[in-house]
């Protein structure tokens, strides 16, 4: 199991946690997770940060770290959105995915259409910008933003059936109704565009955008044990128990 954190957040935390030790537990998983580049005890500056890098390091973070040769990736909120396009750029690594509260492509979706063109003015002109959304505080930098452009799901042409991304993997969609961040239509729109063996969603009553409830939290873990349902591989004992927490 491979955790995505949200953006500008630290790999600790009780999505982690709960994880961690649930993979512990089973003795049959082991868990992996790490600081974005730019973010917490990372190595290098926020400013410079951007989902391309992210991406990058997650792939190389997978394929020299996981002692199995696929990985089940569980991201939340941008990390659903790096996620999707790790599985779709390594189908051979990824046996499955799981968002959070994802939101791809929000900044060209929700970001410039909620804080308007004056703000996309200043953020281009200033090359970054604090704001407030939901209920906290986010630094944006307009690199970070130009480069997302690169990995738009809802922005691609779609296929005759409506799809616009085609995955090898199970994915399972999770986000809460009373999410102040993304909307939650925007997992249903997600599946929609979604060309996957298996693609579920579960909306949750209760857990904003970080799924902070106990029902959220059950969820996660439902979700995240349906995924690794399907998964064949296993790891000894010993390496479950002392799965990877890292920074790059």
């Amino acid at each position: 199991v491979f955790y995505l954190p949200l953006l500008n957040r630290t790999k600790n935390g009780f999505r982690s946690a709960n994880l961690f030790n649930m993979c512990r537990q089973s003795g049959r998983q082991a868990f992996m997770t790490a600081d974005y580049f730019g973010v917490a005890r990372s190595q290098g500056d926020f400013d410079d940060a951007t989902l391309s890098r992210w991406l990058r390091d997650s792939i190389n973070i997978a394929k020299s770290m996981s002692p199995t040769e696929k990985v089940v990736l569980v991201g939340a909120g941008v990390g659903g959105w790096l996620a999707l396009r790790f599985a779709e750029l390594e189908p051979e690594l990824v046996h499955g995915v799981v968002t959070m509260g994802s939101g791809p492509d929000f900044t060209e979706e929700l970001l410039f259409p909620t804080l308007g063109d004056a703000f996309k003015e200043d953020l281009l002109e200033k090359g970054a910008a604090d704001i407030e959304w939901g209920q906290r505080e986010y630094k944006i930098t307009s690199n970070f933003v130009e480069d997302a452009k690169n990995h738009l799901i809802f922005g691609r042409k779609v296929d005759e059936n409506g799809r616009a991304l085609k995955l090898k993997c199970p994915v399972h969609i999770l986000h809460c109704m009373d999410d102040d961040e993304v909307p939650y239509k925007t997992a249903l729109r997600l599946a929609e565009v979604i060309d996957a063996p298996k693609v579920d969603v579960r909306l949750v009553k209760r857990g904003g955008h970080t799924i902070d409830s106990d029902m959220g939290r059950q969820a996660m873990r439902n979700e995240v044990e349906s995924a690794l349902s399907y998964f064949s591989g296993q790891v000894d004992a010993w390496t479950a128990r002392h799965s990877a927490a890292v920074s790059w």
